[in-house]
C-alpha cells in the first residue's frame, strides 16, 4: 500500500509537466500495460515492489488525466469565445458584493442546453464533433445589479461568456489553473436578468446557510471583529477589512481565518472530548456502547455539519476524509500503523479529487499531516512536551506556507503562530463555536459570548500588530523560496534512516512544492541570479546588460526595466474599486524578482489604466524618484527633457510638451511622458498613449529620439496613433502592444498591426504572449522571450480550441 500510494501520488503529479493531456489512444495503451503489470506482480516476486510502484504511477497518470479531460471538455471552444446566450440556473455561492459590482458562481440547469447554439469544431484527428455547449458552472460578474443577488436564487440571465483566461506573469495568481481545480467552466458578464424564484428547493442547503449567516451577522453586528467571528464560524470572510487581512498576512497567521484542516480537526477534537466526557457519566451507556466509539462517530457528524455550513470547500473535504479513515480504523479496531493510515489517506484524497495535486493547499495539508504523524509517531506520551514540539513544528510549517502562498516570509511568523495557534485553538474558536450553538437557544447569550471573545481577539491583534511593527515581512523572491525549500528538505532528510516511507513522503512533498515554484513562477533561476552575478563572469560569456519586462496586465500598461542593481517601472496599470493591477500583478512580480526599492517610477499620464496602481505601489514599495507626465493632486508634472548615463545605460525621458520656450499645450494622452533606454547601441522606446498630433510634434522637435529597436505601440495599438510617419521613423525590429484579451476597444487595431508588419516590424501583444521579456546582452544581441508559449500547460488558455 505504501509504495503504491506514493507512486500513485507521483503519477498524479505528472499533470504539472503536461503541456497537453494524453490522447485516448495512449490512455488505452497505458491501461493495457497497467493490467499486465498487475498480473505480473503475482509471479515476479523479486521485482514485485518495482512492479507495484510502476503500476501505481501508471494508475495515477491515467486517473488524473481522465479527470482533467472530463473537466476541460465543458469549456468553451475558442470559436465561441464571445458567445452571447441566455441561461437558466441558480446562484450556488455567496455573492461577493461591492457598491457597484456583484460576483458569484452560477450553476447552469441541465435543461439550458436547449438554449445553446450547436456548432462544429474540427478535431486534431480531422473528425467533426457536433455537440451543444453545456458548461456546468460559471463565474459571473454583474455591474450595477438592479436586484439583490443571493445564494439559492434561480435566474434567467442574458450573458456574454468565454473560457477562463488570466494574465500570465510569473509570481502572480494562476486563475486558469484555479478554475480547472474549482470546476469553473467559464466566466462572463450579466446583461439582462430575470429572477425566476427567490428560493429554490433544490438549493435548500444554500438557503439554510444564507439564513444562518444572516442570523450570525445580526449577532456579531455590534462587534469590532465581526469579520473574525464569521470567518471562524462559517468561513464567510467578506467582512474582514483589507487592513485586518494585511495584518494577518504580514504576521504569517492568515491561515487562521480560512477554515481548513486545522479548524475541522479542532472541531472534531473538542466535540470528541466533550461527548466522551458526558457519555462516561453513565455506566449503563458505557456498557451499551464504548464512550470513545460514540464520541468519535458523533464528533464526525458534528464536524461534517460544521464543514457543510462553512462552505464545504476542498480543504474541509480533505480533512473529513482523513478523519473518516481514522474513525473507521478505531471503531473497527483495525491495527493500522501511522504510515498505513497516511498511505490510505493519500489514496482516498487522490481518488476523490486527483486534480487537487495542482493546488498548493493540498501539498501543504499533506505536509502538515505528515508532520503530525511524525511527531505523534515518535513520542508515546501526550504531555506538555508533545504539544510544545508539535506546535513548534507546525509554526515553522505555517511560516514557510505563508512564504509560498503570499510571497512574503514573516520573520516574526514563528513567534506569532506560537501564540496565535494555541489562542485560537483553545479559546477563540471554542468560544465562537459556543456562540454558534447558543444562537439557537438565546441570541442574547450568543452576543455576550461574542463580546467576551472580542477581548481575546483584541489582545491577539495587538500582539500581531506589535510584532509587525518590530519585524517587517520580507518579500520572498524565487531564490529565497528555493533556499527555504532546500533547507526544509535537508532538515527532514536525516529522518529517512529512521522511518523511510514517511521521510521519503516529506522529501517528495518539499520537492514538489519547490518544483511547483520553479515550473509555475519561473522564467528561470538563472534569470534571478544573473543580475547580481554578472560581474563574476568572464567578459566573453554573454550576460544580460539590460532586461525590460512588458507585463501582461490586462487593459493597461506596466513595464519594468533592470540593469545591474537599478530598477525602473513605467506605468502602474489599471485600478478601480474591484481590481488593482499593481496589487494583483505588478507588486507580486517585483517581489518575485526580489526588488526591494525602485530607483525610478515614471507615470506617463493620468489615465486610470496607467496611473491607477500608483497609490498602492507607493504604499508598498520605496521609490527614489517619481516622474509624472501630468500634474497630480500633490505633485506638478515633471517630465522635463532629461538624458543621462547610469552604469553604462543611457536613460532619457521627454514628452511632446517639452521643448525650449514652449508651454504645455497637450494634456491627457498627448501629454504622455516617453522613456527611451539605450545600451550597446540598442534602444527601447516607451510611448504611453500619444496620438497622431503628439507624434507629429515629436517628429518636428527631435525625430532622432524616436529611433529604436523596440517600440511600445502608442495607445495600446489604437487607430488614433502609430501614424505611418511615426512608425517609419522608429525603424524598429519589434513593436509591442499592451492590451487585454477581448478588450472592448479592439486593441491593437488590425489596421495598425498591418502597418507595422508592412514595414517589416514584428508585432507582439501581451494577451497573446503573456509577459514579454527583452534582453540585451554584453555583445549587443537583442532577444525577445514570450512567457505564455514557453510556460503553457494543458489548463492554460490557447489560441487553438480544446474540443
Amino acid at each position: 500500500m505504501r509504495i503504491f500510494a506514493l507512486s500513485f501520488l507521483a503519477g498524479c503529479c505528472g499533470l504539472w509537466l503536461q503541456t497537453q493531456l494524453i490522447s485516448n489512444t495512449v490512455q488505452l495503451l497505458l491501461a493495457t500495460a497497467l493490467i499486465i503489470l498487475f498480473f505480473s506482480a503475482s509471479y515476479c516476486c523479486r521485482v514485485r515492489m518495482g512492479i507495484i510502484g510502476l503500476a501505481g504511477c501508471l494508475a495515477g497518470v491515467l486517473w488524473a488525466n481522465w479527470h482533467a479531460s472530463n473537466q476541460l471538455q465543458y469549456r468553451l471552444p475558442l470559436s465561441k469565445e464571445r458567445l452571447s446566450v441566455e441561461l437558466t440556473g441558480s446562484v450556488c455561492s455567496i455573492p461577493e458584493i461591492s457598491e457597484h459590482h456583484a460576483s458569484f458562481l452560477f450553476c447552469v440547469d441541465e435543461s439550458a442546453s436547449s438554449r445553446l447554439p450547436e456548432f462544429t469544431e474540427k478535431q486534431s484527428s480531422d473528425r467533426l464533433h457536433s455537440k451543444p455547449l453545456m458548461p456546468r458552472k460559471l463565474l459571473l460578474s454583474w455591474y450595477y445589479p438592479e436586484q439583490t443577488v443571493a445564494q439559492g436564487q434561480r435566474w434567467l440571465l442574458s450573458l456574454k461568456v468565454k473560457s477562463p483566461y488570466s494574465n500570465m506573469v510569473p509570481g502572480t495568481f494562476d486563475f486558469e489553473r484555479w478554475a480547472l481545480t474549482s470546476g469553473i467552466d467559464g466566466t462572463g458578464y450579466v446583461g439582462e436578468a430575470s429572477l425566476l424564484t427567490s428560493i429554490d428547493s433544490r438549493f435548500s442547503y444554500d438557503r439554510l446557510r444564507v439564513s444562518l449567516i444572516e442570523q450570525l451577522q445580526q449577532v456579531v453586528s455590534s462587534s469590532d471583529y465581526s469579520g473574525w467571528h464569521l470567518s471562524l464560524m462559517v468561513g464567510y470572510r467578506s467582512l474582514l477589512s483589507e487592513q485586518q487581512f494585511d495584518m494577518l498576512k504580514q504576521s504569517g497567521t492568515a491561515h487562521l481565518i480560512a477554515i481548513s484542516g486545522l479548524h475541522v480537526g479542532l472541531v472534531f477534537l473538542w466535540s470528541f472530548w466533550i461527548l466522551s466526557w458526558l457519555w462516561r457519566r453513565s455506566r449503563r451507556l458505557c456498557l451499551w456502547l464504548p464512550a470513545h466509539s460514540f464520541a468519535m462517530v458523533m464528533a464526525l457528524v458534528i464536524t461534517t455539519f460544521f464543514s457543510l455550513f462553512a462552505g464545504f470547500e476542498l480543504p474541509t473535504q480533505r480533512a473529513l476524509i482523513a478523519l473518516l479513515i481514522l474513525v473507521l480504523s478505531r471503531i473497527f479496531l483495525v491495527k493500522w500503523s501511522s504510515l498505513s493510515l497516511l498511505s490510505l489517506t493519500i489514496m482516498a484524497l487522490l481518488v476523490w479529487q486527483p486534480l487537487s495535486v495542482l493546488q498548493e493547499g493540498f501539498w501543504l495539508s499533506l505536509s502538515a499531516i505528515s508532520i503530525i504523524y511524525w511527531v505523534a509517531g515518535g513520542q508515546s506520551s501526550r504531555g506538555l512536551l508533545f504539544w510544545v514540539k508539535l506546535q513548534l513544528f507546525l509554526s515553522l510549517g505555517m511560516a514557510t506556507l505563508s512564504a509560498v502562498l503570499f510571497g512574503s516570509f514573516s520573520l516574526n511568523a514563528v513567534l506569532a503562530n506560537l501564540i496565535a495557534i494555541p489562542l485560537v485553538s483553545f479559546i477563540i474558536l471554542p468560544l465562537d463555536l459556543l456562540a454558534y450553538v447558543a444562537i439557537f437557544v438565546s441570541p442574547t447569550l450568543a452576543s455576550l459570548i461574542i463580546h467576551l471573545n472580542d477581548y481575546f481577539i483584541a489582545g491577539l491583534t495587538h500582539w500581531l500588530s506589535f510584532l509587525n511593527e518590530q519585524v517587517k515581512a520580507v518579500a520572498v523572491s524565487q531564490l529565497m523560496i528555493m533556499i527555504i525549500g532546500i533547507l526544509v528538505l535537508m532538515s527532514f532528510f536525516w529522518f529517512y534512516f529512521r522511518q523511510g516511507f514517511l521521510a521519503l513522503l516529506l522529501v517528495v512533498n518539499g520537492f514538489v512544492i519547490v518544483s511547483f515554484l520553479i515550473v509555475s513562477r519561473e522564467p528561470s533561476l538563472i534569470n534571478t541570479l544573473d543580475t547580481n552575478t554578472s560581474a563574476l563572469n568572464p567578459i566573453n560569456i554573454k550576460m544580460p546588460v539590460l532586461k525590460v519586462y512588458f507585463l501582461d496586465i490586462g487593459q493597461g500598461l506596466s513595464v519594468v526595466a533592470n540593469w545591474q542593481d537599478r530598477w525602473l517601472v513605467y506605468d502602474t496599470g489599471f485600478a478601480n474599486e474591484a481590481v488593482n493591477a499593481a496589487k494583483s500583478s505588478l507588486l507580486p512580480f517585483l517581489n518575485y524578482l526580489g526588488v526591494k526599492q525602485l530607483d525610478w517610477l515614471i507615470v506617463s499620464h493620468n489615465d486610470a489604466d496607467h496611473i491607477g496602481g500608483l497609490p498602492y505601489l507607493l504604499q508598498h514599495m520605496p521609490v527614489n524618484q517619481l516622474i509624472l507626465g501630468e500634474d497630480s493632486a500633490d505633485q506638478v508634472g515633471n517630465c522635463h527633457t532629461t538624458a543621462f548615463k547610469d552604469k553604462g545605460v543611457l536613460l532619457e525621458w521627454f514628452s511632446a510638451n517639452t521643448s525650449e520656450n514652449l508651454s504645455k499645450i497637450f494634456s491627457r494622452n498627448n501629454a504622455s511622458c516617453l522613456v527611451k533606454i539605450t545600451v550597446k547601441d540598442r534602444s527601447i522606446l516607451l510611448t504611453g498613449d500619444i496620438e497622431r498630433v503628439a507624434e507629429m510634434r515629436l517628429l518636428d522637435q527631435s525625430p532622432e529620439r524616436l529611433k529604436a529597436n523596440v517600440v511600445l505601440m502608442p495607445h495600446h495599438g489604437s487607430k488614433t496613433s502609430s501614424s505611418w510617419s511615426f512608425v517609419a521613423q522608429t525603424g524598429a525590429e519589434y513593436a509591442i502592444a499592451s492590451a487585454a484579451y477581448l478588450n472592448r476597444f479592439n486593441h491593437p487595431s488590425d489596421e495598425v498591426e498591418q502597418r507595422y508588419q508592412t514595414l517589416q516590424i514584428k508585432t507582439y501583444t501581451t494577451w497573446r504572449s503573456g509577459l514579454i521579456t527583452l534582453i540585451i546582452d554584453n555583445s549587443g544581441a537583442l532577444t525577445l522571450k514570450q512567457y505564455r508559449p514557453l510556460h503553457k500547460r494543458f489548463w492554460n488558455h490557447s489560441s487553438i480550441s480544446r474540443i
